[in-house]
């Protein structure tokens, strides 16, 4: 792998910046610059990461799109639920909360976007609107956890990878509930709000990550006791009232990473499954959004092969199924970074940026874990803010609020 001058880096910096730039307007951060698809909308996942890449950069043209994505899906929310919708359509005001289930994860992205946006700009018009129905949203997150017990329960397709095979208590979704949480609560100084995310916690590390001396504790002790010996290197990416799925999951590990919930002992165990996955060349450097690849005849590949809305996309190797998400892949460098493994940060960063190079710039929404071609959708802002990520150390903008 080569490794690329300084003034190649800053070029490929450039055009990340510039991919993002093209795509901020008055209504927002597009998802897409191409009319393909639903991409040209204002998507409430790309756009607040779209936004964090800003924060990240400190460049003032994104983090007013940051602004401007917040105010279009403020105004298109559920104004009974206090729900953020996924996408709006800036141009004809049609919404979307979800296609074959609702996605849970645009009201916590949402969340998350504008404490940070309110933070860095002291925006008090934003922050006065949304005190005053701030309560009814989180009331709304507690509905879904549906049994009281703290962690939220995720419909199947209710998330980003909305044709992926899990459900249940996610990892993922269940760090943006707590990150949501824990900024709003010093943002507000909510006493319940720092409770809840302290309890959230404590219970996002009892449930995925097996530990003998927490089985009293645990949401389903039978599961845990059965899973005792079998827990990964990594956080379970999920498990549900008939088992557990534990795959590795990179944009739920890679929060972890950035949250603070690895400690040093977790840590060695993680970076050696990554040194394990690239002993594999197809991948070395690169990190999947979900491992291993479901095969055909595999357990899961019934219900991979059969959740799509119009075509199938989930091939081995291919979108959701072991394809590589430059966003969620930037999202494991930047968290790498944040606990000191530098060394795999910078050849994440280094591989991805010579992928780049060959693809001239294409900004694609995946890379294939075979032959790491572009698929999906290109250019896009979900992967233009991947590259940030993996390439910048200013970590602690994402921090805000988070380190008590």
């Amino acid at each position: 792998m080569e490794v690329l001058s300084n003034d190649i880096k800053k070029n490929i910096q450039h055009q990340a910046i510039g991919m993002l730039h093209s795509a901020c307007t008055d209504y927002g951060i597009l998802a897409g610059v191409n009319d393909q698809d639903n991409y040209k909308r204002i998507w409430a996942r790309d756009g607040v990461l779209g936004g964090l890449a800003g924060l990240v950069l400190q460049d003032e043209v994104i983090i007013a799109g940051l602004g401007n994505t917040l105010t279009t899906l403020w105004n298109a929310r559920d104004k009974e639920l206090g729900t953020i919708p996924g996408n709006v359509d800036p141009f004809t005001g049609k919404k979307s909360f979800g296609s074959l289930a609702g996605r849970v994860d645009a009201t916590t992205w949402f969340l998350i976007g504008a404490a940070h946006f309110i933070h860095h700009t002291g925006e008090s018009d934003l922050l006065d609107e949304l005190k005053a129905e701030i309560s009814n949203i989180f009331k709304t997150l507690k509905a879904w956890e549906f049994n009281g017990r703290g962690l939220m329960y995720t419909p199947m397709s209710g998330n980003w990878a909305d044709e992926y095979p899990y459900h249940g208590y996610l990892l993922y979704d269940n760090l943006l509930y707590y990150w949501a949480c824990k900024l709003w609560g010093e943002l507000l100084e909510d006493d319940l709000l720092k409770l809840k995310a302290y309890d959230l916690k404590a219970s996002i590390q009892v449930n995925f990550m097996i530990n003998d001396e927490y089985q009293s504790k645990a949401y389903h002790p039978g599961l845990y006791q059965r899973l005792s010996k079998e827990q990964p290197p990594y956080f379970l990416s999920g498990f549900h009232p008939g088992g557990a799925y534990q795959n590795f999951d990179a944009a739920g590990n890679g929060l972890a990473l950035l949250l603070g919930f690895y400690d040093a002992e977790s840590l060695e165990h993680l970076t050696k499954f990554i040194h394990e996955l690239w002993e594999d060349k197809n991948l070395e450097g690169l990190i999947p959004a979900f491992w291993p690849i479901i095969q055909p005849g595999d357990e899961l590949w019934p219900s991979i092969s059969s959740n799509f809305s119009y075509h199938f996309k989930n091939e081995p190797g291919h979108f959701h199924n072991g394809g590589i998400w430059p966003i969620w892949m930037g999202w494991m460098a930047m968290g790498l970074r944040k606990n000191g493994a530098t060394t795999l940060a910078d050849k994440i960063q280094n591989k991805y940026e010579n992928v780049l190079v060959e693809n001239q710039y294409d900004f694609a929404e995946y890379l294939d874990a075979y032959h790491q071609q572009s698929g999906g959708q290109k250019p896009l802002t979900y992967s233009a803010s991947g590259h940030i990520f993996s390439a910048n150390n200013n970590f602690e903008t994402l921090q805000t609020f988070c380190q008590k």
